[in-house]
C-alpha cells in the first residue's frame, strides 16, 4: 500500500493574485522490474567459470571430442550474493551512464543507496535525477536510446512567486508524510509530502493539504511490481483567499526597509 499526497491549495490575495503556488518538479526514475531480465543476463555473464579436463571414453576420444570443458564455479551463498549485487549495480549503472550522456551532465549511481532501495523498496521507482531543469527535461524527452527501465515522474513543489513578501503571514512548510485526520493510517510506503507549520500554511493546513489518496502495488515473489490499483483518489487541497492586497503589502514592506533598515522589526497599519 502506498500513500499518494494531494496537490496543495493556493494562497491568494484579495484580488486573486497568487502568493503561494505549486509548480511541477520532474524526476527521472528507474524501475527495477523492467530490468529484471538484464539483471539475470549480467549475473550469468559475470559468474566465475573454470576450465575442466575430463577423461573421455575411447570412442569419443577416437572421434575427436574435446576433453576440455568450461563450467560455472559453484559459489557459496555469500559469494553468490556478492556477484548478484555486482551484476545488478553494473546494469543499473550502465543505464544511468546513458542518461548522463543524453543530458550532457555527469551522473553517478550511489552503490549503497541503490542496494538499500532494491532490498527494501524494490516495487517503487528509484530516483536517478531529481528536480530536472527544463533543458535536461527536453533532452530526455527527445532521447533516442533504449529507455527501458526509465520514466519521468511529476511531483508538486511549493513556490512563493513574490519571495519573502508577507512571509510572516504565509508561513512555511516542512516535510511530513504522516496521515492527516480521517485518512488511512497504515501504509507500507509514503510518497514525499509536506505540512504547514506557522502562518496561513499552518493555520489552514487541513484545507490547503487536501486529502491524500492510496494505491496498492501488486508484487511477485521476487518483489517486482506487477500491477497497481487505486484504492482512493487524491482530493486536491482548497485555495485560501486573504484580505491582504499584494501591492499595499509590498509598499508597506518597502517603506519599512527604506526608513528603518532591512533588519527592522515593525508593524504598518
Amino acid at each position: 500500500s502506498v500513500r499518494l499526497p494531494a496537490v496543495r491549495g493556493k494562497i491568494l490575495d484579495r484580488h486573486g493574485v497568487v502568493l503561494a503556488d505549486n509548480r511541477p518538479s520532474y524526476n527521472i526514475n528507474l524501475y527495477f522490474e523492467e530490468l529484471s531480465d538484464a539483471f539475470k543476463k549480467e549475473y550469468t555473464r559475470s559468474r566465475p567459470r573454470q576450465v575442466v579436463t575430463n577423461d573421455l571414453p575411447f570412442w569419443k576420444d577416437w572421434l575427436g571430442f574435446s576433453n576440455i570443458v568450461t563450467q560455472y564455479v559453484r559459489l557459496k551463498d555469500d559469494r553468490a550474493q556478492t556477484v548478484t549485487r555486482s551484476a545488478r549495480y553494473s546494469v543499473a549503472s550502465g543505464v544511468v551512464n546513458r542518461v548522463a550522456e543524453v543530458l550532457k551532465t555527469p551522473l553517478t549511481l550511489d552503490y549503497t543507496n541503490f542496494h538499500r532501495h532494491y532490498e527494501t523498496r524494490r516495487a517503487l521507482p528509484y530516483t536517478v535525477v531529481s528536480n530536472v531543469p527544463a533543458l535536461h527535461l527536453a533532452r530526455f524527452a527527445e532521447q533516442t536510446f533504449n529507455s527501458r527501465g526509465l520514466d519521468l515522474e511529476v511531483q508538486s513543489t511549493r513556490v512563493y512567486p513574490f519571495g519573502t513578501t508577507a512571509a510572516h503571514v504565509l508561513g512555511y512548510l516542512r516535510k511530513d508524510d504522516s496521515s492527516a485526520e480521517g485518512e488511512e493510517a497504515f501504509f507500507w510506503y509514503r510518497m514525499p509530502d509536506y505540512r504547514g507549520l506557522v502562518g496561513i500554511e499552518g493555520g489552514f493546513d487541513q484545507q490547503l493539504r487536501g486529502r491524500a489518496g492510496a494505491k496498492s502495488v501488486q508484487v511477485n515473489n521476487l518483489g517486482y511490481r506487477q500491477a497497481e490499483n487505486i484504492w482512493s483518489a487524491v482530493e486536491p487541497g482548497r485555495n485560501v483567499v486573504l484580505t491582504l492586497d499584494l501591492k499595499l503589502q509590498q509598499a508597506a514592506e518597502a517603506s519599512v526597509r527604506k526608513f528603518l533598515g532591512a533588519d527592522a522589526r515593525a508593524a504598518v497599519v
